[in-house]
């Protein structure tokens, strides 16, 4: 099972990823963990070590908590774990022109799901 974590403070976007991936879901091939803070999202993180999150998908900018500081949080518990950020397309240039080829990929809002399907079914890491 690909264990996924979305991070962003538009929870509309959670019950709309549900829908396109009820089947995945219910079959237990991916299991997807939504946060709408990035402090709640890095607290389960740190205290689930023992699960292999295998992708984290967090919008840039959020009221509680950068999605940049949660990256490098992130990156010195694991640094080989996978993460895309989703935003704006100018803050997918600044994050781009701050964090280079650290990040694993970027994802523009609006969000295309296609893209998400290849992202969440292994076709894109």
């Amino acid at each position: 099972m690909k264990r996924i974590i979305i991070i962003d403070d538009e929870i509309d976007l959670f019950p709309l990823i549900k829908i396109k991936f009820k089947k995945e879901i219910s079959k237990e091939e991916i299991k997807i963990n939504f946060f709408d803070s990035a402090l709640d999202a890095l607290s389960f993180y740190k205290e689930n070590p023992e699960i292999n999150i295998e992708l984290i998908i967090s919008e840039i900018t959020m009221p509680d908590y950068s999605g940049l500081t949660l990256f490098e949080d992130i990156k010195n518990i694991n640094p080989d774990q996978k993460f895309y950020f989703c935003g704006a397309e100018n803050e997918i240039t600044e994050a781009k022109w701050i964090l280079g080829d650290r990040v694993s990929g970027f994802i523009t809002k609006p969000i295309d799901f296609s893209y998400l399907v290849e992202l969440f079914l292994g076709r894109v890491f």
